[in-house]
């Protein structure tokens, strides 16, 4: 998800998310989730509905790109199950 000219909104959609599947899978972590951004232009506190947007849009993200490495594997290995080539 990461590139060089990373936007605010993209790190903030990253951070959100990995601070949610933080608490998923540690249950000692948790509260509610805070996000604020600082640019040259303004400080914003994003609001509850604008973060669980976010990790919305990141999850649904996570899944395409879960998806596009799955079928890149199979075609790497000529979409085979384990890699490994049927004998004809």
């Amino acid at each position: 998800m990461c590139h060089a000219d990373f936007l605010v909104e993209e790190a903030a959609l990253l951070a959100s998310h990995v601070i949610e599947q933080v608490k998923h899978v540690d249950p000692h972590s948790g509260g509610p989730t805070q996000l604020v951004t600082v640019t040259k232009g303004a400080v914003k506190h994003w609001t509850k509905v604008e973060i669980v947007q976010a990790e919305v849009r990141a999850s649904e993200i996570e899944a395409k790109t879960a998806a596009l490495w799955r079928r890149s594997a199979k075609t790497k290995t000529g979409g085979t199950r384990n890699g490994h080539r049927r004998k004809r």
